[in-house]
């Protein structure tokens, strides 16, 4: 019988598995104190669900094993106290948001996060049948923009000292054009706008950082030279 051949994985297929250790490990220390779970302990906002129904943390896991195994990824063990409890499908939702997220911290650019996308969204087809997320659409522009002005002036302070140097009404245009543009590709528009903003908002930030250090090295290119 011929095995069914495995996606060759790539790093972020691969970190967006290993990452997955991590919100289960915070659901289990908060089990284990008796202290609520709240959604921004898992460093996610609340998904709002259509419809729900709970699996355990068991469950979570296999779904995500067999995810793992399709994209060639090492699979994950649920931690033993985890195996038997019950969580609804905005918990599940959120889990896999939040290792995405951290996967993203490592995703530098537009490729990457679109490979990194793909897993995620082969586990939230075989999460549907514990929940479903309202329909909803894309709004995270005016976040995108926010986030790429405030992430590129940073950027420039690290070449350049000075803030006084830094052009935001040309960053904040570029934002808009650039922001704009991402939204308009379309790239993570096939995920649930919960995950998908998640994604835009990563690459506004990514992008930003660029614009900033362009900024920096552009003076500094024209003679600029910082005060010591």
């Amino acid at each position: 019988m011929t095995k069914t051949a495995k996606i060759r994985p790539k790093r972020p297929h691969i970190e967006f598995f290993a990452f997955t250790n991590y919100p289960f490990t915070t659901i289990e220390y908060l089990l284990k104190n008796d202290m609520p779970l709240t959604f921004h302990l898992l460093q996610v906002r609340e998904p709002e669900m259509q419809r729900t129904s709970g699996l355990s943390c068991k469950d979570l896991v296999e779904i995500l094993n067999e995810v793992a195994e399709e994209f060639g990824c090492r699979r994950e063990t649920c931690p033993e106290t985890l195996v038997n409890h019950e969580i609804d499908g905005s918990v599940a939702h959120a889990v896999v948001l939040s290792a995405a997220k951290r996967a993203m911290s490592h995703a530098d650019s537009r490729d990457k996060l679109i490979t990194l996308m793909q897993p995620v969204a082969a586990v939230l087809d075989k999460l549907s049948g514990y929940g479903t997320l309202k329909p909803a659409q894309v709004t995270c522009l005016p976040s995108m923009v926010s986030m790429y002005k405030t992430v590129s002036g940073m950027s420039f302070r690290s070449e350049i000292n000075d803030l006084s140097q830094f052009d935001s009404a040309r960053a904040e245009k570029q934002a808009r054009i650039s922001c704009q543009r991402v939204l308009d590709n379309k790239d993570f528009d096939t995920l649930p706008p919960y995950f998908a903003e998640a994604f835009y908002e990563h690459l506004a930030l990514k992008l930003g950082s660029k614009h900033g250090k362009s900024q920096a090295e552009s003076k500094l290119a024209a003679g600029y030279a910082p005060d010591h």
